[in-house]
């Protein structure tokens, strides 16, 4: 009897997840509509949409408040399954970087790409990001090639929703 290999496991279960939101983003695109910034929350039983951001901040942290403590009532109840984000945004590509590195801020930055940012966070908490390329033809979008991703561990992620799987 060969033991089993859950670090494979889990990783073979996160590219399932990173996939079906994939897929997700893609379907967005083909209907014409742009990534708004969502939170989607897959659970046994249904799917859960929540928007997390807000022109007011007290209202966004307030947003962000509801989004955690939904999937800490989910996870407690057995019934979260995985939950993603993913936006639209510019990104800085470094080729205008000092000898010091400073970072350069994208709207700064005359080499700046487009990119969809996705993050998808499996039932352990453990979240895996990437950044593709935007790709336009027209009012058509589409996932361009991949800019980004922690899955090598050369980067950590730390973002509003760490809480929801680590109090």
């Amino acid at each position: 009897m060969n033991p089993i290999n859950h670090k494979k496991l889990n990783r073979q279960s996160m590219n399932r997840l990173v996939a079906i939101s994939e897929d997700f983003i893609k379907s967005i695109f083909n209907d014409g509509k742009s990534l708004g910034p969502m939170l989607y929350i897959q659970l046994r039983e249904t799917l859960v949409v929540l928007p997390y951001k807000h022109h007011d901040l007290q209202q966004e942290a307030l947003l962000k408040q509801l989004a955690i403590a939904q999937i800490r009532a989910a996870r407690t109840a057995g019934s979260f399954l995985f939950a993603s984000s993913s936006s639209e945004a510019w990104v800085s590509m470094g080729k205008n970087l000092s000898p010091i590195h400073t970072v350069l801020r994208p709207s700064q930055d005359p080499d700046r790409k487009e990119a969809v940012l996705l993050q998808v966070w499996g039932p352990d908490g453990n979240a895996v990001f990437r950044g593709y390329e935007l790709l336009r033809d027209g009012d058509k979008r589409k996932l361009g090639k991949l800019l980004m991703t922690n899955e090598n561990n050369t980067f950590q992620v730390r973002t509003w929703l760490d809480p929801a799987f680590h109090p």
